[in-house]
């Protein structure tokens, strides 16, 4: 899914607040951050920004525990 040629290295360490992740743009960003996260140890925080915590924990049940992802 994100095997696109893209200098990612440059957002080690940095930290996203993404807004209406429950949307179909905002959801999938959350999913590019986290597998970067996780395969390449980027070191971000993505911090999501939502209305309902329930639909949060449903959707985003992979990565909701990580100490990379914040739910606000």
């Amino acid at each position: 899914m994100v095997a696109i040629n893209l200098p990612w290295g440059k957002m080690k360490d940095s930290s996203f607040l993404i807004t209406g992740v429950s949307g179909l743009i905002g959801s999938f960003l959350i999913d590019v951050l986290m597998e970067k996260n996780e395969g390449d140890q980027l070191n971000c925080h993505v911090y999501a920004l939502g209305r309902s915590e329930e639909k949060m924990k449903k959707r985003f049940d992979y990565c909701f525990d990580s100490e990379y992802f914040h739910y606000l």
